[in-house]
């Protein structure tokens, strides 16, 4: 496990096997990364957000509460994730998705 300068890892969470999580990030309670994740900097994970394994987390993105990503998906820079998101798909860079599966919201 890498865990970057100014990165906070809240009690509760776990992280797994071959996790990379970069500078100046928040893993908040009950998060779970699994093995092989990689995040990028300047990200929050929220409380019982859930990375199935192999996922890529760009810099600067939020998977806000409850959010799942399923494994070997990749999150663009700056993506967001919302509550309860069941991501299965590639999110673009930007994007913002939701829903059970996750949808991209707006106009992209």
């Amino acid at each position: 496990i890498s865990i970057g300068a100014g990165t906070l890892i809240s009690p509760g969470a776990r992280l797994t096997g071959n996790v990379r999580v970069g500078r100046c990030c928040q893993v908040n309670t009950n998060a779970i990364l699994s093995h092989d994740d990689v995040i990028g900097d300047f990200c929050t994970i929220s409380p019982s957000a859930t990375l199935c394994g192999g996922v890529r987390v760009g810099h600067g993105c939020t998977i806000f509460a409850g959010a799942t990503i399923m494994p070997f998906i990749t999150l663009g820079e700056g993506a967001t994730v919302g509550a309860g998101a069941v991501v299965n798909k590639d999110v673009p860079p930007g994007a913002t998705v939701a829903g059970v599966p996750a949808k991209q919201l707006g106009g992209k």
